[in-house]
């Protein structure tokens, strides 16, 4: 109720519900798992603020915009900045002349108001139903939101295509749409577009922020990963992400090769995206792909005269040695080797989930050394079971 009281700078009952309505899709659309309250660009926040208000089945938005004198986009993001719920702040943009606006929610607090009411309101046949948040539906209703908002946004990203009334939408390609794809569930279209390598020239070579890029690209991969397996059509398939993290790997290392042996700066960038990209090539149990990329970061890294001791160096080292798998067999009881779990319950062996890391082996735990299962089936007995190879890593 406190929280609420922050769009009380509306008069209007209608227009203050339209302010809540687009508050609240802002701060669902553009949130991800690596940052709750990121800075967005106007022509971001612009293209979807028009998604909704001129959206036909939400008519009643812009008529009670209008009526509240608020005719263009750019007044109610204004008011959003006076009122509070917003900041604000002028950003330099490679190309662009002049800084460019961008807006973020101005406390988590808020962000967590507009979760609440994207959870309590939904649009049936044109008209906008309220819901008690305690129904038990609330994440039914935010997931239901949080995807027609986003397919919204992506039909207006689509229409602006043809129509290029938004300009500038250089870093909401590259920032957002690959998570908006996901969400909507166009799977195919986001691997195409995460496997452009137009797409990461503007991502990682125009914004010359390597590392940080590759971290985006590696929340994209795990966005989709979620995504794709709670997607019925899409599970029996195989993930495309291993595929799409090696695209990315070979743009870097082709880049890293166009660069001059004096750009340090960005070859210790490049080196230290090819770490994360294999670290993420781990959760998919690709062990020895793995340690190529920790092989080809280390290499970088010597190409451009780091020393033992460097912070990236010892980094890179301790990932390599983590890829030195080793099997597991059985040992004698009292062996000084065998292998003791940290986190073990009596709970935890009723429900079946816990903790594969070692207190014997320290920094290590028990992983699976292949991505699927085998199978064997012994016809005699009628009996058949799936195994894998485990390993210490």
């Amino acid at each position: 109720e406190i929280l609420d009281r922050s769009f009380s700078f509306v008069t209007d009952k209608t227009a203050a519900f339209a302010f809540k309505l687009l508050f609240s899709a802002f701060a669902v659309v553009f949130c991800r798992e690596d940052i709750l309250r990121p800075w967005v660009p106007w022509s971001a926040v612009k293209l979807l603020w028009r998604a909704l208000r001129f959206n036909k089945d939400m008519g009643d938005i812009d008529r009670a915009l209008l009526k509240y004198r608020l005719g263009k986009v750019e007044h109610v993001a204004d008011l959003m900045c006076v009122m509070g719920v917003f900041d604000e702040l002028y950003i330099d943009e490679p190309g662009q002349l002049k800084k460019q606006r961008y807006f973020r929610i101005h406390h988590d607090s808020m962000w967590e108001y507009g979760k609440y009411f994207s959870s309590t309101v939904l649009l049936v046949n044109r008209e906008f139903v309220f819901l008690n948040n305690d129904s038990g539906n609330s994440d039914v209703v935010f997931y239901s939101n949080a995807k027609m908002w986003t397919n919204m946004i992506i039909d207006e990203y689509k229409d602006n295509l043809l129509t290029s009334k938004i300009p500038n939408l250089e870093v909401y390609i590259s920032d957002w749409l690959p998570l908006h794809m996901i969400t909507a569930g166009f799977f195919e279209e986001a691997v195409n577009l995460l496997q452009n390598e137009g797409f990461l020239i503007n991502l990682m070579v125009t914004a010359t922020d390597i590392e940080n890029s590759t971290r985006k690209i590696v929340t994209f991969v795990r966005s989709f990963e979620r995504a794709f397996l709670n997607d019925a059509a899409a599970f029996e398939s195989k993930s495309p992400m291993p595929a799409t993290i090696e695209f990315v790997k070979d743009f870097l290392c082709s880049f890293n090769a166009s660069l001059k042996d004096e750009n340090v700066v960005h070859k210790a960038e490049i080196g230290r995206a090819i770490i994360l990209l294999g670290i993420q090539l781990q959760r998919f149990s690709k062990w020895s792909a793995s340690l190529d990329y920790f092989t080809e970061a280390l290499v970088v890294f010597r190409s451009i005269s780091f020393s033992n001791n460097s912070p990236d160096i010892v980094r890179v080292s301790k990932y390599i040695d983590s890829c030195a798998l080793r099997n597991v067999i059985l040992v004698r009881r009292d062996s000084p080797t065998k292998l003791q779990l940290k986190h073990v319950t009596a709970r935890s062996f009723r429900e079946g989930v816990f903790s594969l890391e070692l207190i014997s082996h320290p920094g290590y735990a028990i992983v699976k050394m292949e991505d699927k299962p085998r199978s064997n089936i012994f016809n005699k007995n009628n009996t058949s079971w799936e195994y894998v190879y485990l390993g210490v890593g």
